[in-house]
């Protein structure tokens, strides 16, 4: 199953984050998806806008969540 979901309806975009168990928060693997992702789409000049939502019925999340990063390695440094 894909982290991220689009389909294109005439001229709007539609991505879908699509991790509802996780808050639908990124991980870099969905970074990576939507970056290539947002490139495809920014090449269709036939496109006038895109909608970013998320699955599921509880939330979305515009962070990373901390396990994501304690995995990939690249967990931020902390503020004193």
């Amino acid at each position: 199953m894909s982290s991220v979901l689009a389909e294109k309806r005439e001229m709007v975009a539609v991505v879908t984050l699509n991790r509802p168990a996780k808050l639908n928060a990124l991980d870099y693997p969905t970074i990576d998806r939507l970056l290539g992702l947002f490139d495809e789409l920014e090449a269709d000049d036939a496109l006038r806008a895109v909608i970013l939502t998320g699955a599921g019925d509880r939330s979305v999340r515009a962070l990373t969540s901390r396990a994501s990063r304690r995995a990939s390695g690249r967990a931020r440094l902390r503020r004193r």
